[in-house]
C-alpha cells in the first residue's frame, strides 16, 4: 500500500491570542459604544461601516482582517464592530481579538448571513452615500477643478493659480474666490458654492467618502463629534503617524 504524506497543518500568520490585551479590549468597548453603521456588505467579506467621524470605512475579512481607517493596529474598532454587531459573534469568541485568522475560520464568518439586529444605516444616509462617492470622484475619479470655470469668478482655472477643492463635490474655485467667499459669509457656516454641504476642503477627507454633518441628523445622532474627542487618548499618535505616511 503506498504510503500517504499528510496534508501540513495550517500556520496562523500571527502568533494566537489566548486572550484579548488591554488595547484591543478597549478597542471592543469602542465597537459597542460609539457610533457605528453598516452601510453595505457589497461581497461575502467586504462590509462599508459609517465611522463616527462620517468617513466611510471598507473592512475586509480574510486571514489577515483589514480596514483602510487610519489606524494600523489590528483588529480596529470597525473590524470588531463587524464581527459582533454585524455578523453577532459572542464577546468571547477568540476571533474577535486575533490579528490573523485560519481559512476554516474565514471561511465560517464568510457564511454567516448579516445579523437582522445589526445598526444599518438608513435609506437617505445610504443614497446619500452613493451619490457622495461618485460626487467626490471614488465612482469616475473625475477631480472638477482645473480647467474649469470657478463658480465665483466665472474666470478659467488654469496651472497659474491657487486652487481649492471641496471635499464632498470636488469641485474647485481659486483660492482667492473662496477666501472672498468666506469673507462674505461673515459668521455664518461656511458652505460650498455649488454643492451647498458643509465647507470641508479636499485635503482634510483623508481619501474617504465623507457623507458630512447632514448624516448625523438622518441618523438622530446629534451634535459634531471630532476623532480627537472620541479617543483623545490615542489622537496624538494617529496624528504623528497620519504626518509620517503623508
Amino acid at each position: 500500500m503506498p504510503s500517504v504524506v499528510a496534508p501540513s497543518a495550517e500556520r496562523r500568520a500571527a502568533r494566537y491570542a489566548r486572550r484579548p490585551s488591554q488595547a484591543v479590549a478597549e478597542r471592543m468597548a469602542r465597537a459597542l459604544r460609539h457610533r457605528l453603521l453598516l452601510l453595505d456588505r457589497p461581497s461575502p467579506n467586504t462590509f462599508l461601516v459609517l465611522g463616527a467621524t462620517s468617513n466611510v470605512y471598507t473592512v475586509t475579512l480574510s486571514t489577515s482582517p483589514s480596514c483602510s481607517c487610519p489606524d494600523p493596529r489590528a483588529p480596529c474598532k470597525h473590524i470588531l464592530f463587524v464581527l459582533v454587531r454585524a455578523l453577532d459573534l459572542a464577546l468571547t469568541d477568540p476571533r474577535l481579538w486575533q490579528r490573523a485568522l485560519l481559512t476554516t475560520e474565514v471561511a465560517d464568518l464568510l457564511a454567516r448571513a448579516t445579523s437582522s439586529a445589526a445598526p444599518l444605516a438608513g435609506p437617505k444616509t445610504r443614497t446619500r452615500f452613493e451619490a457622495t462617492r461618485v460626487a467626490q470622484g471614488h465612482g469616475d475619479g473625475v477631480v472638477r477643478g482645473r480647467g474649469g470655470l470657478c463658480p465665483v469668478c466665472f474666470e478659467g482655472m488654469d496651472d497659474e493659480g491657487e486652487v481649492v477643492v471641496c471635499g464632498r463635490c470636488r469641485n474647485g474655485l481659486h483660492r482667492e474666490c473662496w477666501g472672498e467667499w468666506k469673507r462674505r459669509g461673515g459668521r455664518r457656516r461656511l458652505r460650498c458654492v455649488v454643492c451647498r454641504g458643509v465647507w470641508r476642503e479636499e485635503r482634510e477627507s483623508g481619501g474617504y467618502v465623507n457623507l458630512g454633518e447632514e448624516v448625523e441628523e438622518e441618523e438622530n445622532w446629534g451634535g459634531e463629534r471630532g476623532i480627537e474627542e472620541l479617543y483623545p487618548e490615542t489622537w496624538g499618535w494617529i496624528r504623528r503617524w497620519q504626518e509620517r505616511d503623508a
